[in-house]
């Protein structure tokens, strides 16, 4: 199994361990929504469904892109990638492009965990809303930023694989 999906995996399982150790400790009612500040707006009755729906959300849109990275590999003309790199990287050779797959595997295998590492974030925000009477720290809107590096990172890294798998090509 290729590393960032082992620790795709292995932070999922993680995460919903955690929630559901936590879950007893959780108060009959707890926070479900908070403002632009962090602060709760909306309040729900203790369920198994309130506690880990954000989690259950957040998990399946990362299998998702886990899912549609998969699907779109198989069917590269379905990418929308900017400028001339798409015909650049459809005119390699299946050996010289496999780099370049590499390179966009990972990509979709980076947003999935930063996806998944932000549905723990805002699991940790509600279990903050829901043990302390003190404003939670708006994890979520930290780990945003986060997601926007990883995905600025990956876009790099494919630029990079395409350059060498064309100077591959070029040295034949």
């Amino acid at each position: 199994m290729r590393p960032l999906r082992l620790a795709f995996v292995v932070l999922a399982a993680v995460q919903f361990a955690l929630a559901a150790a936590a879950y007893p400790a959780l108060p009959d009612r707890f926070p479900t929504h908070f403002d632009m500040g962090g602060a709760p707006d909306v309040w729900s009755d203790k369920s198994w469904w309130a506690w880990l729906a954000p989690l259950l959300l957040l998990t399946s849109a990362a299998a998702g892109v886990l899912g549609l990275g998969a699907f779109a590999l198989r069917h590269p003309s379905l990418l929308n990638i900017p400028g001339d790199r798409k015909a650049r990287w459809l005119a390699l050779p299946p050996e010289r492009r496999a780099i370049v797959d590499d390179a966009l595997r990972s990509m979709f295998e980076s947003i999935a965990l930063a996806t998944l590492l932000v549905g723990g974030a805002v699991q940790l925000l509600v279990w903050q809303g829901a043990t302390s009477d003190a404003a939670p720290i708006p994890w979520p809107l930290l780990a945003t930023p986060f997601t926007a590096i990883v995905v600025m990172l990956s876009l790099s890294r494919i630029e990079s694989a395409l350059e060498t798998a064309e100077k591959g090509l070029a040295a034949r």
